[in-house]
């Protein structure tokens, strides 16, 4: 019988699993953030600083009246967006030209970024997002070679 602490482990020695021998066109990033993290930021810096991390719709789905969406959410999709990738937040890339559309049913790239992706063949091939310990978690998985048909969109 597994205890909670093992847990973390099973998971990271499935997933790396799943990598190695299933999936060689697979790529992951994962990322985490402090709730309110984001928020506190953007009150302390203003607008402008909002407008370098978020596009437009992004802001105004966050100030919804209800069901706004959380800003620590879209901000890890973005950074594990970047690191499946493996570029992290390199020089020419901008986390504006990455949109979580909505209450992150979609991914949108934009850009550098859609031009990047295009370029190493990659999709989204799959997004979740979840809320542990007063942290917001995001897994992002790529398929690489263009394997999967579609948009980049995934369902988080």
């Amino acid at each position: 019988m597994s205890s909670k602490s093992d847990t973390p482990r099973r998971w990271r020695v499935r997933i790396s699993k799943m990598i190695c021998r299933g999936s060689p066109s697979l790529q992951v990033g994962v990322d985490t953030i402090p709730e309110r993290r984001i928020r506190e930021v953007m009150q302390r810096h203003g607008p402008a600083f909002a407008t370098t991390i978020f596009r437009e719709a992004e802001l105004v789905a966050q100030e919804a009246p209800q069901g706004g969406v959380c800003p620590e959410c879209n901000f890890a999709v973005k950074e594990a967006l970047l690191k499946a990738l493996g570029t992290g937040l390199i020089s020419g890339l901008s986390l504006v030209d990455l949109e979580v559309i909505g209450a992150g049913d979609r991914v949108v790239l934009h850009g550098t970024l859609r031009a990047l992706a295009e370029r190493l063949r990659v999709r989204v091939r799959a997004c979740r997002m979840w809320h542990r310990g007063g942290h917001h978690v995001s897994l992002v998985w790529l398929d690489r070679d263009g394997q999967r048909e579609g948009d980049e969109s995934c369902g988080i």
